[in-house]
């Protein structure tokens, strides 16, 4: 009866504090009406100054061809964002004085398709206790190598700036870390993911 006494106090402390804080902010925000919602609409995630928007709008259909490809390792890709090569990527050219290809440079090769990197990055960065199913670890795998690959080029991005990885990169890693079923994610502007994914970034 006394531990409930002592609960009982100490809610009410908590309420009182809550209030107390709730009227600073109130005061300090101009916020003078006591049911005002405090996200009249909720956060979009175009407001981050850090966003891009792809524009897929082009005059040229690049989709499901790869006539496109500058350095003979890209595969033909669902969609126009997709449809790049490492060519057009100005971070990546640094990288590419001795090669045809981004992919032909050792760190690639380290980060992005050796399976041992790879898994040591995962499990740095995963929050999984235990190894996941086989599918789902190869696409953990594929997504860490894309990671490690837009992290070496581009540097730091902030949340919700997303660059498309060129197609010969995807090759790749896709190559190095297969899904059984040939079932892939491809990408995705950071608006197209679910509210929870976003979360987790």
């Amino acid at each position: 009866m006394e531990a409930q006494g002592r609960w009982s106090d100490a809610r009410r402390l908590e309420r009182g504090q809550m209030k107390t804080m709730l009227a600073e902010l109130h005061r300090k925000f101009g916020g003078d009406c006591e049911s005002e919602e405090c996200f009249p609409s909720n956060p979009l995630r175009i407001n981050n100054q850090n966003y891009i928007e792809f524009n897929d709008d082009t005059d040229e259909n690049r989709s499901g061809k790869n006539d496109w490809c500058h350095c003979g390792n890209c595969v033909p890709m669902p969609t126009n964002i997709e449809s790049i090569c490492c060519h057009e990527i100005q971070n990546a050219e640094p990288y590419m004085l001795d090669f045809s290809c981004v992919t032909q440079h050792q760190f690639f090769h380290t980060f992005c398709e050796r399976s041992e990197t790879v898994h040591i990055v995962l499990r740095t960065v995963d929050q999984n206790l235990h190894p996941p199913p086989s599918k789902e670890m190869k696409r953990k795998l594929r997504k860490t190598a894309y990671r490690s690959f837009t992290a070496w080029i581009h540097g730091y991005l902030g949340a919700g700036n997303r660059r498309p990885i060129p197609a010969c990169v995807v090759n790749k890693v896709r190559f190095a870390f297969p899904d059984d079923d040939h079932e892939y994610m491809g990408f995705k502007p950071s608006n197209d993911y679910a509210a929870e994914f976003m979360a987790l970034e």
